[in-house]
């Protein structure tokens, strides 16, 4: 058991590395070296847990869906729909704003997959999911009474998880726009 906790932490600090030199070379500037010096290691000890750059790339960027994962068993959870969503949305939000260093990174990685459509798979599969967490959070407010059960919830579901991506940048650069009035907006847009 203790191995294994130290190999997940070993991992996780060559990934929280990677992370680092990405954002500061970006993809073609990183090295295999730059990574490893940066997690105080050597290459062997890179090569020991990552085939190569491009493993280590698309391990990073599966880093941020750990966050954004406990968001959403939050608000599943919840037991109110709409403050559930609500909650997670001003969250998803604050997160991004806090982690401007990470944006960086996810907008690299989004580069870098926008390039390769071997990537592409890994992008649908992110945008089912959150689509259907918020088609789910939709009909579970529209069963409680808490959202216009006259609009499509499918539609209403895509078109707000496009919504919520595409605004992240926006609050991450805008130091006007706050997570919670950016949230409340799109509750009434989408409820």
């Amino acid at each position: 058991m203790t191995r294994k906790l130290a190999r997940e932490k070993r991992v996780e600090e060559i990934l929280e590395a990677a992370v680092h030199v990405f954002v500061d070379k970006g993809y073609e500037g990183a090295s295999m070296e730059a990574i490893a010096r940066q997690a105080g290691l050597t290459k062997g000890g890179i090569y020991h847990h990552f085939a190569g750059k491009d493993e280590i790339f698309l391990a990073a960027n599966s880093l941020f869906m750990e966050p954004v994962h406990r968001m959403i068993a939050d608000a599943v959870e919840s037991g109110n729909p709409r403050m559930g969503l609500k909650g997670f949305l001003i969250d998803y939000l604050q997160w991004w704003k806090d982690h401007p260093r990470d944006m960086t990174f996810v907008m690299l990685t989004l580069y870098k997959k926008l390039k390769n459509p071997d990537y592409w798979p890994e992008m649908s599969k992110y945008t089912s999911e959150m689509t259907n967490f918020y088609k789910h959070m939709l009909e579970a407010a529209v069963a409680q009474g808490e959202a216009n059960p006259m609009r499509d919830v499918d539609a209403r579901a895509f078109a707000l998880s496009g919504a919520v991506d595409g605004l992240v940048a926006y609050v991450v650069m805008d130091p006007a726009l706050d997570a919670e009035t950016c949230a409340e907006k799109l509750l009434r847009a989408f409820l």
